[in-house]
């Protein structure tokens, strides 16, 4: 469930360089929750099934350009039963949410730690010790918490930083981590205002392009292998591990969608890895 061009302005937004122009159709959405149970869509069939929304992975729904809408959306979809999931760097509304809000499964957006650089690379956004401070809270009113290191850029958060970063969210009560390095495609880059190329920086976004990227795969393993030692569970889109990353949604939802990652566990288990 996504909302309007997202105001964080995040220089590496896949979703604000893929559609800048973006506006959330909220009526539309506020008429299916309301009428759910009376329609035969694949939307409506999901919700009737108990499936939970995820809210989301292309707008910040607290962002300055979005809370206003997002707000009355996710209360009235928890007066109408339907489980929410949040993925966010925090922002305005929150505290709103969290007033009716039950236990749900919220992602943290966290990509560096030094908020200075955070400054000039997600200009609109949080700042680092509010996400952090927002683990706290969230924990606190018995939400589950996972980290979004995504994207994972070792000039942004070198490897001294990644171990503070995940040290510090595994002690606020963190259970995953999500890793994933940068990738812009030829049409996202093509997009991207002077601001945003002088905030990635040139070179950042040529490897970012590549279909291989050293520095960056290193990093990633670096920053897989701290996860490890924390006991953070990790995931990583293709990755062949066994991982227990999505066992908040597993617990506090009444059905999800199957992953791979389900298949890549059977697998572990089953013996059919070995050899």
């Amino acid at each position: 469930m996504s909302f309007n061009y997202c105001s964080h302005k995040c220089s590496y937004c896949f979703a604000n360089l893929a559609k800048p122009g973006r506006f959330a159709d909220v009526s539309a959405t506020m008429s299916l929750l309301k009428n759910f149970r009376e329609r035969d869509s694949l939307a409506a069939t999901f919700l009737k099934e108990g499936y939970p929304i995820l809210c989301s992975n292309r707008v910040d729904p607290f962002a300055a350009s979005n809370y206003r809408q997002s707000v009355p959306v996710l209360e009235l979809a928890t007066r109408m039963d339907v489980p929410i999931s949040i993925q966010t760097r925090g922002g305005m509304g929150v505290d709103d949410v969290l007033d009716f809000l039950p236990p749900s499964v919220w992602a943290i957006s966290i990509t560096m730690l030094d908020d200075a650089r955070r400054k000039v690379i997600e200009p609109g956004a949080p700042s680092i010790p509010s996400r952090l401070d927002l683990i706290d809270k969230l924990k606190a009113k018995g939400h589950r918490v996972t980290i979004l290191l995504n994207p994972l850029v070792p000039e942004w958060c070198p490897s001294e930083d990644v171990e503070r970063l995940l040290r510090s969210v595994r002690e606020r009560g963190a259970e995953g981590v999500w890793i994933q390095t940068l990738h812009l495609n030829r049409d996202q880059v093509a997009n991207l205002s002077p601001r945003e190329r002088a905030a990635i920086t040139e070179p950042i976004i040529k490897r970012a392009m590549g279909k291989r990227a050293k520095i960056d795969d290193t990093a990633f393993f670096e920053a897989r292998s701290i996860a490890t030692e924390l006991g953070l569970e990790i995931f990583s889109i293709g990755q062949p591990n066994a991982s227990k990353y999505f066992q908040p949604f597993r617990d506090l939802y009444p059905v999800i969608l199957p992953t791979l990652q389900d298949l890549i566990n059977a697998c572990h288990a089953s013996g059919m890895t070995r050899g």
